[in-house]
């Protein structure tokens, strides 16, 4: 009779703990999920992160890139005179390129700037380049900077607003793919005389000069 209770109550007890170990197995399973779980959510990179990651590749240096051609006309009056202003793009092949901080290379340009009267006689004609304005600088370490990555980038004619009286050209340098706010803009006039324009002038996409906002303003692109 005694040895049938302890059978019985070692056959139960050997049940139990057999129930114990197969939860202790889960919940050790449980647990090591956890905390597997928790170490990927470290590890893991915010989305934004990833996307911005994703998104930025530093690019590889390609073929030389040249700059859209210019060739346009601007009806104006010299001393008065009906006259049409023609500005025209030429891509320097034979000036040094300038190259950015990924090795991709640029070929610089110069503008052929002539002045057309009605008769069509020739006014003014001159061809500018970038090294013209770079000694005009006023920042010494911003000239040597512009001098070995900048090209010359646009070349507008500065009319006076009522008569459209030619006043001068209005040459910008820029280094390639720099915000447009970032152009030296220099005055030059018919008579060779260079001049950097003032650093609070900004420039609109065309290169043009364009109003410095007030201080509660906001300056958009026109």
């Amino acid at each position: 009779m005694n040895s049938g209770r302890f059978f019985c109550r070692f056959t139960f007890f050997s049940y139990l703990c057999s129930q114990n170990m197969k939860q202790t197995r889960w919940i050790l399973v449980a647990c090591a999920g956890i905390m597997m779980l928790g170490a990927c959510k470290e590890k893991a990179v915010p989305k934004d992160t990833a996307e911005y990651a994703d998104s930025y590749v530093i690019p590889k240096p390609g073929d030389p890139i040249k700059m859209a051609a210019v060739n346009k006309e601007i009806q104006a009056r010299w001393n008065g005179e009906p006259c049409v202003v023609k500005i025209r793009s030429i891509v320097a092949d034979s000036l040094p390129m300038v190259e950015n901080e990924y090795g991709q290379k640029y070929v610089d340009n110069v503008f052929d700037v002539q002045v057309v009267g009605a008769d069509q006689s020739s006014l003014f004609h001159r061809t500018l380049r970038k090294s013209q304005f770079v000694g005009f600088i006023k920042d010494s370490k911003v000239q040597s900077d512009y001098g070995k990555k900048a090209i010359l980038k646009s070349v507008s004619a500065e009319l006076a607003e009522n008569t459209k009286e030619l006043r001068y050209f209005v040459a910008s340098l820029q280094v390639p793919e720099a915000a447009e706010d970032e152009y030296l803009l220099f005055k030059y006039a018919t008579s060779g005389d260079i001049e950097q324009v003032d650093e609070d002038i900004r420039v609109n996409w065309q290169g043009q000069p364009a109003p410095v906002p007030e201080d509660d303003e906001e300056w958009t692109e026109e």
